[in-house]
């Protein structure tokens, strides 16, 4: 009878088969091979534990299933190009309020409730900021102008914006460019129209607000609505611009990406100097002009006014150039794609009910004291005429068609998405004539 511990007997028994040796090694192997196997089935078993917990938690929360770490994130890159809509089918009648994680640890809470609205917007809207993290996706685009700042630095850009915009003659300023402006629009849509072409709507309105808010903004004239409609090379890199620095929100490798400088983070860069190379540019020939004459801007535009106030503030320098610089940029893109956005749904919106085409023309016809048929032949000199007519103060008279175009700006917002920190947002998108 064999006796002792389980080592001495499989050596007895390989000594009585004729084994020269004891195999410690193949004994050692079979361990490790049985420890291994264990090992592999306890993390099996726990990464299959972890994924039903997750996924009964997930059921608790309203909004899309968020995969473990990437979150949402492949279901948000794959509707990026239809986000609002995406999230707009993520509510329901009794569901408003939903989370959409964006990777692990980042949560965001999206809500279409009026009273959680109110509270983010209105009531409570200190405690809401933009956040550090939300303002460095845009940094290198915006800088640190009004869209990506936030406490005292943001009330006072927002202070000086309004006491701007208040002022008579850059009121009256912006209206001469619109009215320029609008009327090249139309000469373009007539010929479209005189033609049969198929032409982008939205593309034509974008040409037209980039073309108002750069002279507005700049005192500079783009030729976006010259008959050839060619390719401006600063709205190209801005819409690029733009997009990428938005798209850093569902990409979270965007770091990686701009320090090894490739991808969309190499072209962002490409865009952004592009950008500053014409910024900076006007921005020296405007200090160059004003050199010459000492007591106010012989233009009406707004780099015009805000270098004035840094000169006689004595705060001529490079960082004052760099606040001018994004002060600018960020009143581009708040006065171009939202203004173009809503102009295109509300010719949508006319096109789909044309009986309140009629009513605004009527309403025209009486403010401005012209008589015309839908039926009359219009001449550009007629046209041109017409323009005249539509003063400062009689557009405020136009009540039906400014009752039109917040119902456009209710159906499709401007701004459909607001941002906070903690990636607290509230959404303001509503789908087509439905709440």
């Amino acid at each position: 009878m064999l006796s002792g511990g389980p080592l001495e007997t499989f050596s007895v028994w390989f000594a009585m088969n004729g084994e020269s040796s004891f195999p410690v090694k193949t004994c050692l192997s079979l361990t490790w091979v049985t420890a291994e196997s264990f090992l592999v089935a306890a993390i099996a078993w726990s990464f299959a534990a972890w994924i039903w917990w997750h996924w009964r938690e997930q059921r608790k929360l309203p909004g899309p299933f968020a995969w473990p770490l990437i979150g949402c994130l492949p279901e948000l890159s794959a509707n990026w190009d239809r986000l609002h809509d995406w999230v707009l089918e993520q509510f329901s009648d009794d569901r408003r309020t939903i989370y959409v994680q964006f990777g692990y640890p980042d949560v965001a809470v999206f809500t279409v409730d009026p009273a959680n609205v109110e509270h983010l917007l209105k009531t409570n809207f200190s405690n809401y900021p933009k956040g550090e993290s939300n303002c460095n996706l845009m940094r290198e685009l915006f800088g640190v102008g009004i869209f990506t700042t936030d406490g005292e630095l943001w009330k006072e850009q927002r202070r000086m914006a309004s006491y701007e915009f208040s002022s008579a003659s850059l009121r009256d300023f912006s209206t001469d460019v619109f009215r320029e402006y609008a009327l090249k629009l139309v000469f373009i849509l007539s010929r479209f129209a005189s033609t049969g072409a198929d032409f982008d709507l939205q593309e034509m309105c974008m040409r037209m607000t980039l073309g108002t808010t750069c002279k507005i903004g700049f005192g500079v004239v783009l030729d976006c609505l010259s008959p050839s409609l060619p390719k401006i090379q600063f709205a190209q890199c801005f819409d690029d611009a733009n997009f990428i620095s938005y798209h850093r929100f569902v990409d979270p490798l965007w770091h990686v990406k701009r320090a090894l400088n490739i991808g969309r983070e190499r072209k962002l860069k490409h865009c952004v100097k592009v950008l500053n190379t014409f910024t900076y540019n006007v921005i020296e020939k405007r200090r160059q002009e004003m050199a010459s004459f000492n007591t106010k801007p012989a233009q009406s535009d707004l780099l015009s006014r805000l270098t004035d106030l840094c000169n006689r503030g004595g705060e001529i320098s490079h960082y004052v150039d760099t606040a001018l610089r994004d002060m600018i940029l960020n009143f581009i893109v708040a006065g171009r794609d939202t203004t173009a956005g809503t102009l295109t749904w509300f010719f949508y919106m006319m096109s789909s009910h044309p009986e309140i085409a009629d009513k605004i023309f009527d309403e025209l016809s009486t403010v401005v004291a012209v008589a015309g048929k839908h039926s009359e032949e219009l001449t550009e000199e007629s046209v041109v005429e017409f323009s005249k007519l539509l003063t400062y103060e009689k557009l405020g008279k136009l009540h039906y068609l400014h009752a039109a175009l917040s119902e456009t700006l209710r159906l499709y917002p401007a701004v459909p998405l607001q941002a906070g920190s903690g990636g607290r947002c509230a959404s303001r998108r509503h789908s087509g004539e439905e709440r």
